[in-house]
């Protein structure tokens, strides 16, 4: 990699100028996962500014791919996506003419997904579990509503991750896939969580996993077909769970639904809050209540408890 002046960067087209940002983001970060965000950002822009001069963007550039993201992605993703393009122009002394003049999107007010009542929880299950097509999925989902491990934390589980003959039995959520370093934690497996690992175990093994470095949900290659020295896809449950959500009627529901389910259920359980944050891997008491839906029968329950006779 060519070391060169802002000067020398500013007179390059986006792709080669986001390339060689990325080179440079390499060197000094930690989390792959980190990385792979910024490709995939640099993608999004490079469909409209392929071809285009890092000297030749301007505010106008900004507006238009606001007005055209946003057709089709959250002001959240968009404003990412715009940042990014912001750090490859400030490392051509570019983006402060610019700034003077940028405002992100503004961000909807957020609320915390909905969480499933104890009746829809409890069908959701009995409905899914008899279906062996769906075997993977509800694992998946499964493992999540009881130990709040999701999305790429489940994918880049390795078989060095799992320990099912501790006492307790646990897993390691590694810290090279998390969003940050408190994600990467030790999560014990109760009883359900224990028999899904269990099983999710011996599929990776009949899909020939044996090495410690092999993924115990293995990536596709075609139909039978499995590469476990690589992680599944992002979507290796999506088809799956839309025919699961379609066949309890729940339209609304997604994976990530289950990690707020448990994080909700820990807290209507009274655990100490230390106790939620080390198991959702929470920086702070706050983020996790704030995830969290306290079920308005719970809340019911607790003022009837203390209601007098009458």
């Amino acid at each position: 990699m060519r070391v060169m002046t802002p000067l020398q960067f500013r007179t390059l087209p986006f792709e080669e100028a986001a390339r060689h940002w990325l080179e440079i983001k390499k060197m000094h970060s930690k989390k792959p996962r980190t990385i792979e965000m910024y490709e995939w950002y640099v993608r999004n822009l490079s469909k409209m500014f392929a071809g285009v001069l890092l000297s030749q963007i301007h505010i106008g550039h900004f507006l238009e791919y606001q007005r055209q993201r946003r057709m089709e992605a959250g002001a959240s993703c968009v404003n990412h996506e715009l940042n990014t393009l912001a750090q490859i122009l400030k490392a051509a002394d570019l983006w402060d003419l610019i700034e003077k003049h940028y405002k992100p999107l503004p961000l909807p007010n957020w609320t915390p997904p909905k969480v499933l009542t104890a009746e829809e929880e409890e069908r959701f299950f009995r409905v899914v579990a008899g279906n062996p097509d769906w075997s993977v999925a509800y694992w998946a989902v499964s493992l999540t509503n009881n130990t709040s491990a999701m999305g790429i934390e489940l994918r880049h589980l390795q078989m060095k991750h799992v320990f099912l003959e501790h006492d307790p039995p646990t897993i390691h959520i590694p810290d090279s896939k998390v969003k940050n370093e408190f994600r990467a934690r030790v999560v014990p497996l109760n009883a359900v969580a224990a028999k899904q690992v269990g099983r999710i175990m011996e599929r990776a093994k009949r899909l020939g996993a044996w090495h410690a470095d092999h993924y115990i949900f293995p990536y596709r290659l075609k139909r039978g077909s499995y590469d476990v020295t690589k992680p599944a896809s992002t979507y290796f449950i999506r088809s799956a769970f839309r025919t699961m959500r379609k066949k309890t009627g729940l339209e609304w529901l997604q994976p990530r639904n289950f990690r707020n389910q448990i994080i909700t259920k820990l807290f209507e359980s009274g655990a100490p809050d230390e106790t939620i944050m080390s198991i959702a891997g929470h920086q702070s008491i706050k983020m996790s209540r704030y995830y969290s839906r306290i079920r308005i029968t719970a809340k019911a329950e607790a003022l009837n408890a203390i209601c007098p006779g009458t």
